[in-house]
């Protein structure tokens, strides 16, 4: 039973990290995420990485501890959550928190050429967007373009419909006419976040190829158009998923006094998905009760068989 749940306890491990490590941009229909200050609309997204970057023993840096991105088939749309409140953090000088690099192409050998993101080598990438924080409070963002080296602002930001900080988080959209993103099929887009905690301090380079997918934005907008049919075909299949189900765990209920094993073990089969997959492995690599009593009669009618030869 211990080699049954050492098994059943790493499957569980790996779920989780690929349930992590698949998180990415998901597509938003359009006007779901407003930015506006309230970040409540954000709550159905995934999470990025719960945290980016590395503490500084001064306190004085901040610390982005949640990171999202969406896209719809205008905007690029993300949402950074930090450890200070942003407009009562008065650095000494206009500083820049946060650096975000995009390679549209996902190809290094297009857009910029070989460089320095802080302490991260960049290299391909075309756009680049910065967050500052002024020494007034005011937080904004700038985006800069690799066709004049990253030194000219092609857009700005303060507290617009594109751009709102308030409290301890910020989120902000780009379109994706502006970084040259084609909205259609899917495409490969590099970003690298860069975050500055001090002068000394500077950590948190993710670099992530991501697949942006608009095949997803034609989806939605074409069952939207065919009204009830995207939400007929959900139910259809909720009520498939539920119907299996009910089955695995009557089944269960069915299976474990054949096998000898006691009727709590086809309770695991409640839990959904998992339940079954754990439920399988006990059936599979445990001991049955069963065998054993088969054993003893088996070795007793050998007994009895050597008997009668004498």
């Amino acid at each position: 039973m211990k080699k049954v749940s050492l098994i059943i306890f790493s499957l569980l491990m790996v779920l989780s990290v690929n349930s992590y490590s698949q998180s990415a941009p998901v597509y938003v229909p359009e006007g779901i995420i407003k930015i506006d200050g309230d970040v409540s609309d954000w709550s159905e997204t995934k999470t990025l990485f719960s945290d980016l970057g590395s503490k500084s023993p001064s306190g004085d840096f901040v610390d982005v501890k949640q990171s999202k991105v969406a896209f719809n088939k205008t905007d690029l749309l993300f949402y950074f959550k930090t450890n200070v409140l942003l407009g009562d953090w008065k650095p000494k000088e206009d500083i820049s928190i946060l650096q975000i690099y995009f390679d549209v192409d996902a190809d290094q050998n297009t857009g910029s050429g070989k460089g320095k993101a802080y302490k991260a080598d960049i290299m391909g990438y075309e756009f680049r967007i910065e967050i500052k924080v002024a020494t007034s409070g005011r937080v904004s963002a700038d985006l800069y373009s690799k066709s004049d080296g990253f030194n000219s602002t092609v857009a700005s930001w303060k507290s617009t419909s594109e751009f709102a900080a308030k409290g301890s988080s910020m989120e902000f959209k780009i379109p994706v006419e502006t970084l040259n993103i084609p909205n259609s099929g899917i495409v490969k887009v590099r970003f690298l976040f860069a975050e500055f905690a001090n002068s000394t301090t500077r950590a948190g380079y993710p670099i992530i190829i991501y697949p942006l997918n608009f095949n997803e934005a034609n989806k939605a907008q074409n069952s939207t158009a065919s009204g009830e049919s995207s939400g007929g075909g959900f139910g259809i299949a909720s009520l498939m998923v539920l119907t299996i189900w009910i089955i695995s765990i009557l089944c269960g209920f069915a299976i474990v006094p054949k096998a000898g094993l006691g009727t709590g073990v086809a309770l695991i089969n409640i839990v959904p998905f998992i339940g079954q997959i754990a439920f399988l492995f006990i059936l599979a690599f445990n001991k049955w009760p069963l065998h054993n009593d088969y054993n003893k009669l088996e070795k007793k009618i050998a007994d009895l068989e050597s008997q009668d030869e004498y």
